[in-house]
């Protein structure tokens, strides 16, 4: 099966052939563009799966490039870039990026960090190659919460979730808004289900999460509450049952 095709946009030739020479290894195809005008070119002439992109180009500002071809394209746009200022990874993001790189100045100061996977980011692979990207991300000391493991567009051996946040001292969420009946995640009941009823075995704590997506829905848990007493789940192992419980496994600077 051939690997997803790569737009690199990087102006600076050295670190533009390090990551060249990176997915030239791992048999990745790719294209390269040297600036803005080029990227957007490229973008329309090879329609490229993943787009690398880095915001400090000679002829234009990359969230230039990202608002060019957001206008037509939903490509996951992946920011790669030396630029250390919030503000331009914040414009980033709201101009339709994918995923921005945060150094570990910047995680080490987040209260919470949730890490979870979305399609216009990472296309659903395998069950053991969706398992093998959580349990990887657990292995960063930064990350507290894996945010609805439920969708079931990514197909995961729940027992080895369970027993990774087990080892690695991760929340795995119990997502609201999966449950709801018009929500686009897939088969979240029976995964959510088959999850906690593993949690209860090895003792893994959950945190309830509305994941409200309009403020009328923040703080709503009724069917996640539903779920959990239509199983008898641990109250201890709720973590919004207590904030002394919460502070433990969350910001360490409380």
């Amino acid at each position: 099966m051939n690997k997803p095709l790569i737009l690199v946009v990087e102006d600076d030739p050295s670190v533009r052939n390090l990551i060249t020479i990176t997915l030239k290894t791992n048999d990745y195809r790719y294209v390269v563009a040297p600036n803005g005008s080029t990227a957007i070119m490229e973008t329309t002439s090879h329609n490229p799966e993943i787009i690398l992109l880095d915001l400090g180009l000679p002829d234009m500002d990359g969230v230039q490039v990202i608002q060019t071809v957001r206008s037509w394209s939903n490509v996951p746009i992946i920011v790669i870039s030396a630029r250390s200022e919030d503000n331009d990874k914040i414009k980033a993001l709201d101009a339709g990026a994918a995923s921005v790189d945060l150094e570990e100045k910047e995680l080490k100061h987040m209260d919470i960090t949730i890490a979870s996977l979305h399609i216009p980011c990472m296309k659903p692979g395998t069950r053991e190659e969706n398992t093998e990207a959580y349990l990887n991300v657990m292995k960063n000391p930064y990350v507290t919460i894996i945010g609805h493991p439920d969708d079931g567009r990514y197909q995961v051996d729940y027992r080895a979730l369970v027993q990774g946040a087990k080892e690695y001292g991760k929340i795995l969420e119990l997502n609201n808004h999966s449950l709801e009946p018009s929500c686009f995640r897939r088969d979240a009941r029976e995964n959510d289900l088959e999850m906690l009823k593993l949690c209860m075995e090895y003792q893994v704590p959950v945190v309830m999460d509305s994941d409200a997506h309009f403020d009328a829905a923040i703080g709503e848990f009724q069917m996640a509450r539903g779920l959990l007493e239509e199983i008898s789940f641990p109250e201890e192992l709720v973590l919004n049952h207590s904030v002394e419980m919460l502070k433990k496994y969350v910001n360490k600077r409380f």
